[in-house]
């Protein structure tokens, strides 16, 4: 699939991106961090895969703004901020977050699976007829919530109000 950039009136097909590598580029220099080492093809892909995890990891209020032929989960109607103000297009805090979650996902790949391993389990057991589960680990364990290593960007969409805040609406 090409690399497509949602505009904002969502008219984009196939689209799969809300920043383009100019955005990120412009947003990590604003912060001093050199991605001058990046090329393209990646600083594309890693833009689908923060993408993709923006329209995963939460239940957005409002509705996308063309249904189902919309491919991304913004620009949304009926979506306002925290101050109850309207919202249109692809709101600034969804770029920004789709620009942390792509530069944090070059270390820290956002649709990774962890292990035993990864999760520093010393021990494990399962026990099915009484159903017993014990887990040792050997420090702290590491969260497959991801929330400790994507928090700057998972804040920004939390505290921008619109994320669906009901109960059983986030998806970790």
């Amino acid at each position: 699939m090409a690399f497509n950039v949602q505009n904002d009136d969502g008219t984009v097909v196939d689209a799969n991106a809300y920043i383009d590598e100019a955005y990120f580029r412009a947003y990590w220099a604003d912060k001093n961090v050199d991605v001058s080492a990046m090329d393209q093809a990646t600083i594309e892909g890693l833009i689908v895969e923060a993408t993709q995890y923006i329209d995963q990891r939460f239940t957005y209020n409002g509705f996308p703004l063309n249904g189902r032929d919309q491919t991304t989960s913004f620009p949304r109607s009926g979506l306002c901020d925290k101050n109850g103000y309207e919202v249109t297009g692809i709101p600034r805090e969804v770029k920004q977050s789709c620009a942390e979650y792509a530069y944090a996902g070059q270390s820290n790949p956002l649709s990774a699976f962890y292990s035993a391993e990864d999760q520093n389990i010393k021990s494990e057991m399962n026990k099915v007829s009484v159903l017993e589960e014990r887990i040792e680990y050997n420090g702290a364990k590491v969260s497959a919530s991801t929330w400790s290593i994507y928090q700057l960007a998972d804040t920004m969409l939390t505290d921008s109000g619109f994320v669906n805040q009901y109960i059983g609406s986030a998806r970790a």
